[in-house]
């Protein structure tokens, strides 16, 4: 498996993890990282992509987001990639506000899937979830091949701005997925607490028809970056390789 025949794309949004999550996928090896990162919707971010992928070199991609910090199940994954020749798979991700394992990006794609996304942009309208939308869709139509395995391959939402776990709440709350939550464990990230009532507070929203992001930067005030020094990025991923090494056993018991 040669990781150089490989590309990545990291969609952001403002995450205060952007340069770690980049930083994880070059300790795998990765070396062709694209950064997708613009004030335009998710779906629009999408678009950009395919555009790229279907110009490219490239024949495999990787499509993640820069909350999510990325460890070796990647590597694993990639290899049932290939060796069962589908053209999208998934793994399992820990979600810091769920405190729970979860089917989840990143997704490894075929060149195929962006060739029919890049035809056809109507196949990915920028509704609430936009990559499953698509997905499921090509599935349904039987023009893809897709699997999703039970393998952890990262750590998700862990270390964010206030304003992303708004933005993230508020989506969950248009969702109707609020009882994904533990409340009482909700209850002990004191240094959310603000973002998350903001979220249950903004009724205007509830009808809110896409995953687009709001400005919630006030939440941000005092809430320090990461810089993107190797030293200090060198720690922080120490700290969120050793979280989940130490994940992984739960995740295998």
């Amino acid at each position: 498996m040669n990781l150089d025949n490989i590309l990545v794309f990291n969609f952001a949004s403002g995450e205060r993890t952007k340069d770690l999550s980049n930083y994880c996928f070059e300790k795998l090896g990765f070396k062709n990282i694209v950064t997708i990162e613009s004030n335009t919707g998710f779906s629009e971010k999408f678009k950009e992509c395919a555009s790229l992928a279907v110009k490219s070199r490239f024949d495999t991609f990787i499509r993640s987001d820069s909350d999510r910090l990325v460890f070796d199940g990647i590597l694993d994954i990639l290899e049932k990639f290939y060796s069962e020749k589908s053209d999208c798979v998934e793994g399992d991700g820990h979600e810091f506000f769920m405190n729970r394992f979860r089917g989840a990006t990143p997704h490894i794609f075929s060149k195929k899937v962006f060739e029919i996304l890049h035809s056809d942009n109507s196949l990915m309208p920028n509704v609430q979830k936009p990559e499953s939308f698509f997905i499921n869709t090509l599935v349904n139509r039987k023009m893809i091949k897709e699997k999703t395995y039970k393998i952890l391959t990262n750590l998700h939402e862990y270390e964010q701005y206030p304003s992303k776990v708004c933005n993230s709440f508020l989506n969950r709350i248009t969702r109707g997925h609020m009882h994904y939550y533990d409340k009482n464990y909700l209850n002990t990230l004191h240094q959310y607490q603000e973002s998350i009532e903001h979220a249950k507070s903004l009724k205007n929203y509830l009808n809110k028809s896409s995953m687009d992001h709001k400005d919630f930067s006030f939440l941000d005030e005092g809430f320090e970056s990461i810089s993107s020094e190797k030293d200090v990025l060198e720690s922080y991923y120490q700290k969120y390789y050793q979280k989940y090494c130490e994940i992984k056993l739960s995740y295998r018991r």
